[in-house]
């Protein structure tokens, strides 16, 4: 499964989502103040939104947690922008982040390590224990 579709949100499409659905606690003003737009520059947030502007990558992570959005899907989509004129430097992008993963993913796959570390066994990937894992993870884990 891909983290990054074929047709991935723009960045004014995830910065709406963020604003208008996400982190309902805030509206767009303080929202804008909380990513780091001064009282006088609210409105780059809002020129993001409409895609009148770019999004700076270094504010990826702020606007990530601020409003709430996957920040590798966020950067995905910066970068895609960015890279418009080269198909080919996004394929490869694309290919990197897909190999990507989530700290909660990270955590999962260090436990999988450690078990077979102190096991001195492989797990095995196959369909049986893919369905074994999944079992265990709904019966024990999720309770």
């Amino acid at each position: 499964m891909n983290k990054i579709p074929d047709d991935i949100p723009s960045v004014a499409e995830l910065v709406t989502k963020g604003i208008e659905l996400n982190n309902t606690s805030m509206n767009q003003k303080e929202k804008a103040i909380a990513i780091g737009y001064g009282e006088g520059k609210v409105s780059n947030l809002s020129m993001i939104k409409k895609g009148k502007s770019k999004l700076p990558l270094g504010k990826v992570p702020v606007f990530s947690k601020v409003l709430e959005l996957d920040p590798v899907l966020l950067l995905a989509s910066a970068l895609k922008e960015k890279l418009s004129d080269d198909p080919e430097a996004w394929a490869l992008v694309r290919s990197a982040l897909n190999r990507t993963y989530s700290e909660r993913e990270g955590k999962f796959l260090e436990a999988l390590k450690n078990v077979e570390k102190r096991t001195g066994k492989t797990v095995p990937m196959n369909d049986a224990s893919i369905a074994a894992l999944e079992s265990f993870i709904e019966k024990e884990l999720l309770l």
